[in-house]
């Protein structure tokens, strides 16, 4: 059926000869090709992978980006902290802002 010229197709290295191992893995410019290949048979179907990787790969950089956002601002709150609690002073109102925020 379909499924079984899909996977003929996918495996080995797209020559057609005696020596043909089904089990050889593919080299990046045959999968470079392939991809190409599909991608210009299914162009819906390629604009929308394209548009949910770009999408994912924002996503990913926003949550890198709050994630070490939040991390050095959480250090450099303990790190106040740390300061203030040893000199013995009282600590200022902005630290307890930020204290509650990132702490």
């Amino acid at each position: 059926g379909m499924l079984g010229g899909r996977e003929s197709r996918l495996a080995g290295n797209g020559t057609t000869g005696t020596q043909e191992d089904k089990n050889e893995p593919l080299t990046p410019d045959q999968v470079d090709f392939q991809a190409r290949e599909w991608a210009s048979s299914h162009p819906r179907e390629a604009q929308r992978l394209y548009m949910t990787t770009f999408t994912g790969a924002i996503i990913g950089m926003l949550g890198i980006v709050f994630l070490v956002t939040s991390e050095i601002n959480t250090v450099l709150v303990v790190r106040d902290q740390d300061l203030f609690a040893g000199s013995g002073a009282p600590t200022p109102v902005d630290l307890e802002e930020r204290a509650e925020l990132w702490g």
